[in-house]
């Protein structure tokens, strides 16, 4: 799995963040752990430079691989976790995401992170869904109902609406086998719509392609 650390250099808690993560490097390691930094400063011109970023995590003797965030970085991510719950807020920083070897979100961490509860999240990734569920709550007890399934397809509208129609595309293609034919054949031609409108027409001809082949009775737009 790999961590996603977002962190500022003017953030102390993100340095502190850092500090224990440095600290817990070899653990991290041994449970297959890679840590990505990616500083969120050179989103604000009167934040911290890249040079004086890598002057820090230098002096700190950080090692973890690193980079930046953009504005479109924080902005898919600001809209995964606003589709993923209710309660929606601005991302603070630091937040880190734990995500798995299938690109999936395993867990989402707002403010600084504990390096013991990353490391127990890491080990829970091979249990079931139900597992998974009863291991995210701080007591036993019982449930009312089933886990309800992600509808997928909203999210992917959302994802294009904001400007990101290779990423809502690549979505698709990555996780098509989660999707109905005939939602996935909508999806495509959306899809294909949208690369129209923004003058993309050899994408936009791809697209109906795909949804052609699926079902050679789709009707696209000529």
């Amino acid at each position: 799995p790999t961590l996603v650390v977002l962190w500022a250099n003017w953030c102390q808690p993100c340095l502190d963040e850092l500090k224990s993560l440095k600290l817990h490097q070899e653990e991290l390691q041994k449970n297959g752990i890679r840590v990505l930094l990616l500083s969120v400063d050179k989103i604000d011109p009167s934040d911290a430079t890249p040079t004086e970023v890598a002057s820090r995590l230098q002096k700190m003797g950080i090692e973890f691989d690193s980079g930046f965030a953009t504005t479109d970085t924080v902005a898919k991510l600001q809209l995964a976790v606003d589709y993923l719950f209710l309660l929606q807020q601005p991302l603070p920083i630091p937040t880190s995401f734990l995500i798995d070897d299938k690109l999936q979100l395993v867990s989402l961490y707002k403010g600084p992170l504990q390096v013991t509860q990353v490391l127990q999240d890491a080990n829970r990734i091979d249990l079931s869904q139900l597992e998974r569920r009863d291991a995210s709550v701080p007591f036993p007890g019982r449930w009312i109902g089933k886990p309800k399934t992600l509808r997928l397809a909203p999210f992917v509208t959302q994802l294009a609406r904001a400007g990101f129609v290779v990423e809502a595309s690549e979505f698709v293609q990555r996780t098509q086998s989660q999707f109905a034919p005939n939602t996935i054949i909508d999806l495509i031609v959306r899809l294909g719509i949208e690369y129209t409108v923004r003058k993309m027409p050899d994408h936009a001809q791809l697209h109906f392609q795909m949804a052609r082949k699926i079902s050679p009775a789709t009707i696209v737009p000529e």
